[in-house]
């Protein structure tokens, strides 16, 4: 995981709970469709809210490392055609 440029960085308040809101980064953007990730965290704690966030972040960034080296083998396997 990337350094967080603030403490609360990808967390939105909506009432009286957190969220985890994140936009899917350019260079992924031909592989995840979506342009944004929202996801309750279920949770009024803002320490709790920072943990969820953090694993949260973890999963996004290992998925799109898979799908990029994925296409990444499809690439070099169809070049050699």
């Amino acid at each position: 995981m990337g350094l967080m440029r603030d403490l609360n960085q990808y967390l939105q308040m909506r009432g009286k709970r957190w969220h985890y809101v994140r936009r899917v980064p350019n260079e992924y953007a031909n592989f995840d469709k979506r342009t944004f990730i929202r996801k309750a965290v279920k949770t009024e704690s803002l320490e709790v809210a920072r943990a969820k966030r953090d694993e949260l972040v973890k999963a996004d960034d290992q998925y799109w490392q898979s799908i990029a080296s994925a296409a990444d083998g499809l690439t070099a396997n169809t070049s050699v055609l």
